[in-house]
Parts: C-alpha cells; structure tokens; sequence
C-alpha cells in the first residue's frame, strides 16, 4: 500500500506505531495530552463553538455532528466527566465514535479503524 504524504507525517506503520509507543511509555509525558486534546469545560454561546477532527489540517463536522457532540459534551461536563464519554456520529459514508474524555475520533465501520484527533473550537 503506498503512503499518503498528505494524510500522515509517518513514513510508514511501524514508525508511527513506535512514535506512538515512545511517547506514550515516557514518563514525563504519560499523563500529559497536546493542548487541543484539553476537555476543560468552556462556556460558549450557542452557535459559537465549532466541532473539528484534524485530517491534514483541521476541518469541522457537518452540521448534524456539530449538534450532537455539544448536546453529548454538556451533558458529559455536568455530570463532571463521569456520564457518558461516546457518541456516534455521521460523517459522509462512515460512521464514528468520537470519545469526549480523549477528544478522538474512531472509524468504527472501516476495517482499519483509523483514529484522528478532535477538538472543540472556542475561539472563533
């Protein structure tokens, strides 16, 4: 199967697999997420918050998706982080499992359930 430079900065699998264990087997890193995966609670009006997964870039769900992971997220935040973290969405022809305590998406029809980071945008 040939790389996809545009889709990934991995070279090939087994790399990405090793940068992947590397860092998560660091100790000074283990607990720490990137500062896009923070799931802190930021109150933003309605209509004001965007929903994106990072796919060389990052690019927002459709409407649907957008609706349905903030109505999951404030529910998930005002049971302090201990309701229901998954919630599935619509996206063109797959179908994925956005997980709110780790703020990625998973493919969860293609065979590879390949993963991608998520963020909720405040900042607009």
């Amino acid at each position: 199967r040939q790389r996809m430079p545009k889709r990934t900065p991995f070279e090939t699998r087994e790399e990405a697999v090793q940068r992947t264990k590397r860092y998560s087997n660091n100790p000074k890193t283990k607990d720490v997420l990137p500062e896009f995966k923070s799931i802190i609670a930021v109150p933003a009006p309605k209509g004001f918050v965007t929903w994106e997964y990072h796919d060389n870039g990052w690019k927002p769900y459709g409407k649907t998706a957008q609706d349905a992971l903030e109505t999951a997220y404030q529910s998930f935040v005002g049971t302090n982080n201990t309701g229901i973290y998954k919630v599935q969405v619509q996206g063109g022809e797959w179908v994925y499992e956005v997980d709110l305590k780790t703020f990625v998406q998973t493919n969860i029809e293609h065979s590879a359930h390949a993963k991608r980071d998520v963020r909720r945008n405040t900042s607009l």
